[in-house]
C-alpha cells in the first residue's frame, strides 16, 4: 500500500515522497523554483577492493575515506535524498554511524554498490533497510543473470 513518507515545501512548490520511491512535485506557477536541493550524490570513500579495470571513480584498495562528520551534513533539510556511493561505501568504517545520524535528521539515505558487494553483504543491507537507515539500493550490475535478478 502506498504510504506518504513526507510532504514539504521547497520554494514555490510542494514535494510529496511515498514509500515506493515515488516523488510528486506540484506548483501553481509556470516553473519550479527550488530554495534548496532535493537530492544529492555523495562519494564517501575512494576505497574499493574490486579492482575494476573500468572504474570511472578511479577507486582503489588504497583509496581514502571521506570525513562523514562534516558540517555540511548538518545543513541538509529534512527529507533531502542522499545517494551514497564510492568506491565501495560499505568499506567506510563510519558508515553505520553516518546512516544513524542521517536517520535522526530525517534524511532519506540511498546507497549504490556493485552486484557482488550486494550479494556478499545482503544481511547487512537488509538490516540497514529494515531499520530505515537506507531506503533504496542501487546496484551496479556486472553479471545480469536470471538467478540474480
Amino acid at each position: 500500500m502506498l504510504k506518504l513518507l513526507s510532504e514539504y515545501k521547497n520554494g514555490n512548490y510542494t514535494v510529496k515522497i511515498y514509500n515506493d520511491g515515488t516523488k510528486i512535485r506540484e506548483t501553481e506557477d509556470d516553473a519550479f523554483n527550488a530554495e534548496f536541493p532535493e537530492n544529492i550524490d555523495i562519494k564517501i570513500t575512494n576505497m574499493c577492493n574490486n579492482n575494476c579495470t573500468f572504474c570511472f571513480e578511479s577507486s582503489t584498495p588504497f583509496g581514502k575515506h571521506g570525513i562523514l562528520n562534516h558540517p555540511f551534513i548538518d545543513s541538509l533539510k529534512p527529507y533531502t535524498e542522499l545517494a551514497i556511493g564510492g568506491g565501495n561505501p560499505l568499506e567506510h568504517p563510519d558508515l553505520e554511524e553516518f546512516l544513524l545520524k542521517l536517520k535522526s535528521k530525517n534524511i532519506i539515505a540511498n546507497i549504490t554498490i556493485r552486484q557482488n558487494d550486494f550479494i556478499t553483504n545482503y544481511e547487512l543491507l537488509k538490516h540497514y533497510s529494515d531499520n530505515k537507515l537506507i531506503y533504496g539500493i542501487g546496484i551496479s550490475l556486472i553479471d545480469p543473470n536470471d538467478e540474480f535478478i
